[in-house]
């Protein structure tokens, strides 16, 4: 149960630490928490999905790539997954915007419920 009134609810460097089952009631926690129209945000490493950021992760870390760099999470996610786990959790799909940040390979993911 999470605690009501809030415009926004952030989850950083903590959801891919469970599996998805969790993520999802998590998720789903924070939208009926937060109500209508509110945010919730998500700030983790994640597995990228194309070379662009590829690139850009082994030029801001030379010698590693995104996945060694996240290598010491427990549950690898994409972007993509991430949508998905929103989605299973009643979050709309189109209100999820992504935000990359290469210099220090993170994602930001912010969805409106």
């Amino acid at each position: 149960m999470m605690k009501k009134g809030f415009d926004l609810i952030m989850f950083k460097w903590f959801l891919n630490d469970w599996e998805d089952s969790a993520v999802v009631a998590m998720l789903t926690a924070a939208k009926l928490a937060l109500g209508e129209g509110k945010k919730v945000v998500v700030f983790e490493h994640l597995i990228t999905e194309s070379v662009e950021e590829e690139l850009c992760l082994t030029r801001a870390y030379p010698g590693g790539s995104s996945h060694i760099i996240t290598g010491f999470r427990t549950a690898f996610r994409t972007y993509s997954r991430f949508q998905e786990l929103f989605q299973a959790a009643g979050i709309d799909r189109s209100s999820i915007k992504r935000h990359f940040f290469c210099h220090i390979g993170m994602t930001l993911i912010v969805a409106t419920t």
